[in-house]
């Protein structure tokens, strides 16, 4: 499962109307005819565009002393599909790209700019081709995958994209085919044959900044130099044509008030999106029994990711119960008394509610005291939890009761001083299969992350789960402060893997038995390896504290690195069992400020 990726191709695929028109070449092989240069004027003499090779080549020869120099196409089209393909050059490390339903608008500086989205070709990355960013002036950020600005990580790109690349002197003519599909505020992409993007920018190819620059629906195509770049490419076999208007009502909804928002979440269906837009929102929300499919997801996001919606105060700000293939993103949550964002299963355990994309959330100020979370999950299957921010929580920042097939990435994750904060993330009663990774955990309380716990025979989902939890994958994270960094807690089967500990108060890590009953396995079956482990000697005696009834004996410790920052000498701890290859005393020199 990658949640993430079904997240980003959220809808189905348009098919081109009977009624299209014959395709029209763009390029005639010889010459620039049908094309001309728009750039700012000290670039105006400089020659980057030419026809060379029977195709459009940009070639800077070194230069890197240039603005955006864009070749734009005379015509402008609306509804189209477009193909052409195009060469890269292994040694170039410029960006390019083709906009479409694009302007060129000069300004009173003498400068000018090109607004409007533009499908990505950036060859040192091919992860970012065929994703769309808005070069519109009030936008300039990616629009697919939805972010606040120009900034993406390999992750969140496309995957697969097995580009090819020409070497100088290089016989054989290697390729690469670009495909753009265009009707109404649908945008799709496919690269090589693989589809990249599929998006409907209704409620933002459709704004007020893209009607005042007369893009996003319409406009001109445009191969694009970027500002500064070294870039040699050529660009072959460009052709359109232009097809109907599309006739299918769009299922994307843009809200601006409560009321509009409660009418959309009323009559979700697969494949329905709804964009919030900026504001401040009633929190309180309920929903339940809603399920997308695979392939139609239902999507509840932030319109703006520069400015998420605001849902504040009451008891909860959401709670979903008895849900499926649903994504939530890019929306922010602040002090709720009882829990931010509610997952579950509505109590039904033998029909878990399952695939659930939570990103880029910003939950804060929850609780402040009593056993309130910032983000809840009882009896979830396929659950991703991507990048999101929590600050200040009663309860567990992240609790996971019963979760399975689990992940946790790239979050922020922070205590706040008046916040009682119990633990960070908790996976317990029966979770299992949870991954956490490349985390920053920030002094998240007494049990910074808990694998385990303690739960309510009630509880635990399956009923009959012998373990609070059971193969748990705790890597590459950094945690900071604490009363230990990792607490594990009738845990069976666990790895806590390369990951940098710095400062905690009283232990490093805790072996706990809190639920007794004879039917539980004892905690242990636990590798703890290859970490980073800064602390201060005058307040860790020993490394591990370990509880009654466990099988601390089955802990295996190797290959970390140990160093007392006070007393460097004294970097080695008590182990619960003989280390192998452990490193002591040598300085990491980690600065915690810029650790992730």
């Amino acid at each position: 499962m990658n949640p993430l990726r079904i997240a980003l191709c959220a809808l189905p695929f348009l098919s081109v109307s009977a009624s299209a028109a014959e395709w029209q070449d763009l390029f005639n092989g010889r010459d620039l005819s049908g094309w001309k240069v728009e750039c700012r004027e000290p670039d105006r003499a400089k020659v980057f565009w030419k026809a060379a090779a029977g195709m459009i080549e940009c070639d800077t020869a070194g230069d890197r002393k240039h603005d955006y120099v864009w070749l734009v196409s005379e015509r402008e089209f609306g509804d189209f599909e477009f193909e052409c393909v195009i060469q890269s050059f292994a040694k170039s490390t410029g960006n390019s790209g083709v906009q479409i339903r694009s302007r060129f608008q000069p300004d009173a500086a003498g400068g000018g700019w090109m607004h409007g989205p533009q499908i990505d070709i950036h060859t040192p990355a091919p992860w970012r081709c065929g994703w769309i960013y808005d070069e519109t002036a009030e936008t300039k950020r990616w629009i697919c995958p939805s972010l606040p600005d120009w900034k993406m990580e390999p992750d969140q790109g496309a995957p697969d994209p097995r580009w090819n690349h020409l070497s100088d002197g290089a016989p054989e003519l290697l390729e690469n085919s670009l495909r753009v599909l265009a009707c109404g505020p649908r945008v799709e992409t496919w690269v090589n044959g693989k589809p990249v993007a599929r998006f409907d920018g209704t409620g933002i190819l459709d704004d007020e900044a893209h009607k005042l620059h007369r893009v996003g629906l319409r406009g001109h195509i445009a191969l694009q130099l970027h500002s500064g770049d070294d870039l040699r490419i050529r660009f072959g076999k460009l052709r359109i044509r232009e097809i109907d208007p599309p006739n299918e009502a769009t299922k994307v909804t843009v809200v601006r008030d409560d009321a509009q928002l409660k009418s959309a979440l009323a009559t979700l269906r697969p494949g329905s999106v709804v964009r919030i837009a900026p504001g401040t929102y009633q929190p309180g929300l309920f929903v339940n029994n809603l399920y997308g499919t695979a392939d139609k997801p239902i999507v509840i996001e932030g319109l703006d990711p520069r400015q998420p919606p605001l849902f504040e105060g009451g008891n909860q700000a959401w709670h979903f119960s008895g849900v499926g293939h649903l994504v939530l993103r890019w929306l922010h949550c602040r002090g709720q008394k009882a829990n931010g964002i509610n997952l579950d299963d509505g109590g039904i355990i033998a029909k878990p509610s399952h695939h659930v994309v939570l990103e880029n959330l910003f939950i804060e100020n929850t609780g402040p005291q009593g056993n309130f979370d910032s983000i809840k999950c009882s009896g979830l299957e396929d659950l991703k939890i991507d990048r999101c921010r929590i600050s200040g929580w009663g309860g567990q920042a992240i609790d996971f009761v019963g979760c399975h097939r689990a992940e946790i990435a790239r979050c922020i994750i922070t205590g706040k001083p008046g916040f009682s904060q119990h633990t960070g993330p908790q996976f317990k009663g029966g979770s299992s299969d949870v991954w956490i990774h490349h985390c920053r955990l920030e002094n998240a309380g007494g049990r910074p992350i808990q694998a385990g716990g303690s739960t309510g025979i009630a509880f635990f989902r399956p009923a009959d789960a012998a373990f609070e939890a059971a193969r748990i994958r705790i890597e590459d994270n950094t945690i900071l402060g604490g009363d230990c960094a990792v607490a594990f807690t009738g845990v069976r089967g666990a790895s806590f893997t390369g990951n940098t500990i710095i400062g905690p108060e009283k232990w490093i890590l805790r072996i706990l038995q809190e639920s007794r009953d004879a039917r539980f396995a004892r905690c242990g079956d636990v590798a703890f390896a290859r970490n980073t482990i800064v602390f201060d000697r005058a307040r860790i005696r020993e490394a591990a504290n370990i509880g009654p009834d466990t099988e601390s004996n089955t802990f295996r410790f190797e290959a970390n690195r140990w160093f007392a920052r006070d007393e460097p000498a004294r970097s080695a701890l008590p182990l619960p069992t003989p280390e192998k290859d452990g490193i002591h005393g040598t300085d990491p020199k980690i600065d915690p400020a810029t650790k992730p």
